[in-house]
């Protein structure tokens, strides 16, 4: 595997075991097709256009004092659990693996630190009605969670976990386990650019 400069040896089994953990965990990301000047831009359209989804993109849920974590960039309640979007554009790997390690480093914190909870309730008030806000954090504070990762790339969607790079892979297969232990349910998909 060449990665930024350098090779690396991979046993194929070894990359045929990342496959096969990973994806099951790929689904079909219901969002609409990418056709803005950045992530904030696309993330604050799709939730003007579908009220039951609320724009978190660059929101604060961290206690103070301590570094800004977003919580995620779009938040919705689907099949009766809390669904934590992260978005990115873009399939190199080190964006990639910031991606996955926010995503858990979020709902983490929001699971460990009733401050981060409270702030994340408090942004979601903020930007509902009230009837809304009661359907959106029931899940929440149930501690029924789902973190999607939703990468936006012109790659068929087909090619599931081979759309990105074997680091890539291995960073969200590590972060897919860790919201496993969590009792988090997590997946992955693509967004058409």
């Amino acid at each position: 595997h060449f990665c930024e400069g350098n090779w690396y040896r991979v046993e194929n089994e070894y990359v045929a075991k990342i496959e096969a953990y990973l994806d099951p965990h790929w689904t079909a990301i219901g969002l609409p097709p990418y056709q803005h000047d950045g992530e904030s831009a696309y993330n604050e359209a799709v939730a003007a256009e579908d009220r039951s989804i609320i724009c978190l993109d660059r929101a604060n849920i961290s206690p103070q004092g301590q570094a800004a974590i977003e919580p995620c960039d779009l938040y919705s309640v689907q099949n009766e659990k809390a669904l934590f979007q992260h978005v990115k554009v873009s399939t190199l790997s080190a964006k990639l693996s910031h991606l996955f390690n926010q995503g858990t480093n979020a709902i983490e914190l929001i699971r460990l630190e009733n401050t981060a909870l409270e702030n994340l309730k408090s942004l979601i008030k903020d930007r509902t009605t009230d009837d809304q806000y009661s359907e959106l954090i029931a899940p929440l504070v149930s501690d029924l969670h789902h973190v999607c990762f939703a990468i936006i790339t012109r790659k068929d969607a087909k090619g599931k976990s081979k759309n990105l790079p074997l680091f890539s892979r291995i960073s969200l297969m590590r972060n897919l386990k860790a919201l496993q232990v969590m009792g988090v349910t997590g997946s992955f998909g693509f967004i058409e650019d």
